[in-house]
């Protein structure tokens, strides 16, 4: 009777032991595919930009300036069609705008107060997901008028792939960045076509598929 009672216990707990051992596995196995990026599908740039005119203008109202709009690296995640698993744009509350000559340019300052906007995709380890404000600062540098940035990332990646005659595929990776140009005073959005990480699994990526294009953020003028 006891050896049988020592018998089971045994099995109970050796059940135990495989079942625990399983759903560490998994969660284990669960945190790679989120951290890979395998099962993000990225924020659209107009939802984002949406929130960036609504909670930036409760913000800095008819001051509102950007400075900075940058979408975020997560590996496996393959960015392409204006989408992003993270976005962040460095807003400006605009008080006074300055022009002075340097190397005889002219440049434009902005001087006022700075905030960061973050927009999140929720699955990602170790980040929290949704809309973040990061804490307020002094600002002094190039920006220019919110209403001025009329290019979405999407229509500054298609601009970019007609420019460069390239026919996309479900292979590619690109980088989308804004900056401002202080010398001209504009917005330039900076797109980067890359082999993203499938084309990389699958052997896909070939030498000339790297390229970058430079695009005015208002005309969608290309910047040779």
């Amino acid at each position: 009777m006891r050896s049988t009672l020592r018998l089971s216990a045994i099995i109970i707990l050796s059940s135990l032991f495989l079942l625990t051992c399983f759903n560490i596995k998994y969660a284990e196995a669960k945190r790679e595919i989120v951290e890979s990026g395998k099962e993000l599908k990225g924020i659209a740039f107009d939802e984002f930009w949406a929130k960036v005119q609504d909670e930036g203008k409760k913000w800095a109202g008819n001051k509102l300036y950007i400075a900075k709009i940058s979408s975020g690296t997560f590996r496996g995640f393959d960015r392409h069609d204006g989408l992003s698993a993270v976005w962040e744009a460095h807003m400006v509350r605009c008080n006074e705008m300055k022009e002075h000559k340097d190397y005889g340019k002219t440049i434009s300052t902005c001087r006022g107060k700075g905030m960061v906007l973050q927009m999140i995709e929720s699955g990602i380890i170790g980040l929290d997901a949704g809309l973040h404000m990061k804490k307020e600062g002094n600002f002094r540098g190039g920006a220019v008028d919110f209403d001025r940035i009329r290019l979405s990332a999407q229509s500054a990646e298609q601009a970019a792939n007609q420019h460069m005659r390239y026919r996309p595929s479900i292979f590619d990776h690109y980088t989308y960045d804004l900056k401002i140009d202080q010398f001209s005073n504009r917005p330039i959005w900076i797109i980067k076509k890359a082999c993203g990480s499938r084309g990389v699994l699958e052997r896909r990526c070939r030498p000339k598929e790297h390229w970058i294009v430079k695009l005015d953020g208002e005309t969608g003028e290309i910047i040779r």
